[in-house]
């Protein structure tokens, strides 16, 4: 079993120019009247909720426009927001750090024919690892809805057809 991504991607082949795809989505986030929220620079989009709309798990969608053989393609990166990321994957860092070691002073301990104690340091990083990830998973599931909104508001304003909607176990 695979473990779902924790920062979804897609990617789309576009129906018009780079310029016209960036213009259209910078033409839509005028137009959507404060239903979404974004920044625009050269190739790149950022496109958000509204404020009062975010929660901690609301996801942000990041747009990259470019060409790849020839043709115009959009790669779409649907992500928490930049603050929550940096929090998750610090805190990740940090329990790898300290399991890392911990681990180093348990085969020290070992080494010396000391009990080795550091190993329920070691054992606490990686449940807490394991637990932020699986925090992380309902976050993301308790994201779907907007990351459709997001996706979908996208697709609109490019002109690309929607996509079909999924879940864990696969096509609705």
């Amino acid at each position: 079993m695979s473990m779902p991504p924790l920062r979804p991607r897609f990617e789309h082949e576009l129906p018009c120019s780079i310029d016209e795809a960036v213009d259209r989505v910078r033409r839509a986030l005028e137009a959507a009247g404060g239903r979404f929220t974004g920044a625009i620079a050269g190739h790149h989009a950022d496109i958000n909720l509204p404020r009062e709309q975010r929660r901690i798990w609301s996801p942000c969608l990041h747009l990259e426009f470019r060409e790849e053989d020839g043709r115009p393609v959009l790669h779409g990166l649907l992500a928490p927001q930049p603050g929550a990321w940096t929090c998750y994957a610090l805190t990740l860092l940090s329990t790898i750090t300290v399991a890392g070691f911990a681990a180093c002073f348990a085969l020290v301990q070992w080494m010396l024919n000391w009990p080795p104690t550091a190993l329920a340091v070691m054992v606490g990083a990686i449940l807490v690892s394991v637990v932020l990830y699986r925090l992380s998973q309902m976050g993301q599931e308790a994201s779907r809805p907007q990351m459709r909104q997001l996706r979908e508001f996208a697709f609109e304003a490019i002109g690309l057809p929607p996509e079909p909607v999924t879940t864990a176990a696969g096509p609705a």
